[in-house]
């Protein structure tokens, strides 16, 4: 292990480098060994940065197995690695969970909108280089988008089609159906054409959507609604929230602290989007 080049670089630095991580790949080794002898694993993919890592599964594995030296003799091989580059950003950082930045793809680790949203928020210098990594578009069609987008940089043109190509790919015309409406609902300004069913659906188990009773939905203040479900910080808070025009229902400002909200109020008689300032929500829905 000493003699790998990552560690021997990182034990050169004022820095150091930890017993964690120094000893991070004797667990990531035995692991490939214990696959390989439970399951009949023979081949580690990775991202580049886990080649030694891997290596060294697969030196464990020649010695247990009383293979050739790692290297000696590829047709006696039991094991094999596979690597590719590191997705990385214009400023070199790479997406994974020690970087913060991972998303996953399964929907209920990352939801369709949540996932729609990391594409849409890709920055101007990356869209080009993810168009082509993760779309299956001609390269000419992603030429002229490019070219469109940076003409107009502010509609985020690419932004949109990268974020629409690969949520179709991975969550199919639902998933991106979905995607689409919680972004209406999160960030449009035109309520006219959703269903209250679709809001509901799109935003099934976002922290947003809350659901109510009849009772509490028709008979509670919205400023008090908007306490209660943590938009404000207090009832009074509430109250001069709207009355500074800064309490937005179905988004058109109510500056009267106690309206109560009616069926007739409510989108397809059964959900409010409530807003507090300009990006904090609550979709209150009814059971």
């Amino acid at each position: 292990m000493l003699t790998r080049d990552s560690v021997k670089t990182r034990m050169s630095t004022q820095q150091g480098i930890s017993f964690t991580e120094f000893a991070y790949q004797l667990l990531q080794g035995y692991d490939f060994y214990e696959l390989y002898r439970t399951h009949g694993c023979t081949i580690q993919i990775g991202g580049s940065d886990q080649w030694g890592n891997i290596l060294s599964g697969m030196e464990l594995i020649n010695k247990a197995e009383h293979s050739p030296p790692f290297g000696k003799d590829i047709a006696k091989e039991k094991s094999f690695a596979l690597t590719t580059p590191l997705l990385t950003t214009s400023r070199g950082e790479k997406f994974g969970k020690s970087a913060g930045n991972a998303i996953w793809l399964e929907h209920n680790l990352t939801s369709c909108f949540d996932f729609y949203q990391f594409f849409m928020r890709t920055c101007d210098s990356d869209i080009e280089k993810y168009l082509k990594l993760f779309t299956l578009l001609p390269v000419e069609e992603i030429s002229t988008v490019v070219h469109d987008h940076q003409v107009s940089p502010e509609h985020r043109i690419a932004q949109k089609l990268l974020a629409e190509e690969v949520t179709l790919m991975v969550h199919g015309k639902d998933g991106l159906d979905a995607a689409r409406i919680a972004t209406q609902v999160l960030f449009g300004t035109d309520y006219t054409t959703l269903k209250a069913e679709q809001i509901i659906k799109s935003l099934t188990g976002d922290p947003r959507l809350v659901f109510c009773t009849e009772e509490e939905m028709f008979n509670i203040s919205l400023s008090s609604l908007v306490a209660k479900h943590q938009l404000a910080s207090s009832k009074s808070a509430a109250r001069q929230l709207a009355q500074a025009g800064g309490l937005y229902l179905n988004n058109k400002a109510q500056r009267d602290p106690s309206f109560l909200l009616t069926r007739d109020a409510l989108i397809g008689g059964k959900v409010a989007i409530v807003r507090a300032g300009k990006d904090n929500h609550r979709i209150l829905a009814l059971r």
